[in-house]
């Protein structure tokens, strides 16, 4: 049996027994055997689902009786999702530690650590720093995606291997690698179709929880070269190349990037035209790229490319 209900009885000299009883009830302890996500962050505010082995929490179920999930001495309600696993929101925490969870009712505390072999098994909840996201570099890039971006802040050191991700809008999920605890970085996905051109940015570490700070990517339009006028000129450089096409953004500082030559910048742009000065490079037929930048120290995200040909 689960449960046994004895009657209570009050003895005053040893012999005589006081009129009136009462009945108290023994309960099975249910055995928590594991809880995911097993971290999150010291906000709180983490929805964990517990489970459990035997029959003992069903039994818990069937009897009506509330039940309390208590983490770092505070309790939350706890939602029986089946007769093995429920579900708890985290508390918040002062500072990342560990925080065994344990499962109550009306302050009696009916789970214990030991698995069915009898085993110790430490059901526990680690509390990591909240992320916050201060900044992106480079803050914008194409729609298709594909832009490494940097992300700037705090708090990144409580990711552990593998689950460091970056949620772009709200939806779409992408691993994140952690640089050092002030940074990470990540790959941009492709602009979801009719989705804005601007998207938050969050960082997560457990795969439920988010950073909440609302840093944007911007996706620009794709831009389209159509041709580049002339298609050759001097290995020495110096020759004025006019790039046209469709799409180009003038608010942003637009480059040059012919073959494996540093980037020149481009001298004078509209929507639809570029103009730039090809540098030296070793004789060949090259690829021309156009880039946007937010600086010397940002990343670029390429905008476009063509070939073009050196000659002698």
């Amino acid at each position: 049996a689960v449960s046994a209900a004895v009657a209570v009885t009050l003895v005053t000299n040893g012999f005589d027994v006081a009129a009136g009883s009462a009945s108290f009830e023994f309960v099975r302890t249910v055995a928590l055997t594991a809880l995911s996500p097993a971290h999150g962050p010291t906000s709180g505010g983490t929805v964990c689902v517990v489970t459990t082995e035997d029959e003992a929490l069903a039994a818990l179920r069937a009897a009506g009786r509330p039940l309390e999930c208590v983490v770092n001495g505070i309790a939350s309600a706890a939602t029986a999702l089946n007769d093995s696993a429920l579900s708890c929101i985290i508390p918040a925490a002062d500072a990342p530690m560990r925080a065994p969870l344990s499962l109550e009712s009306a302050g009696v505390v009916l789970s214990d650590q030991s698995s069915a072999a009898g085993e110790m098994e430490m059901v526990a909840f680690d509390y990591f720093a909240t992320p916050l996201v201060r900044s992106l570099r480079p803050s914008f890039g194409p729609s298709q995606g594909g832009t490494t971006v940097y992300v700037t802040g705090e708090g990144f050191g409580g990711a552990t291997d593998g689950d460091a991700v970056c949620r772009f809008g709200g939806a779409t999920v992408v691993p994140a690698t952690v640089v050092r605890p002030t940074l990470l970085r990540c790959q941009v996905p492709a602009r979801e179709a009719n989705a804005e051109l601007a998207v938050a940015v969050e960082v997560g570490f457990n795969g439920v929880d988010f950073s909440n700070d609302g840093v944007r990517f911007s996706y620009k339009l794709d831009a389209l070269v159509r041709a580049v006028t002339p298609s050759l000129g001097p290995a020495s450089g110096g020759t004025a190349v006019t790039i046209t096409g469709d799409g180009f953004d003038t608010h942003d500082d637009l480059f040059c990037t012919f073959g494996d030559a540093e980037p020149v910048v481009v001298e004078q742009a509209s929507s639809s035209a570029l103009l730039c000065t090809a540098p030296a490079h070793s004789a060949g037929e090259v690829e021309l790229r156009i880039s946007s930048s937010e600086g010397a120290a940002a990343s670029s995200a390429e905008i476009g490319r063509a070939s073009c040909r050196e000659r002698v």
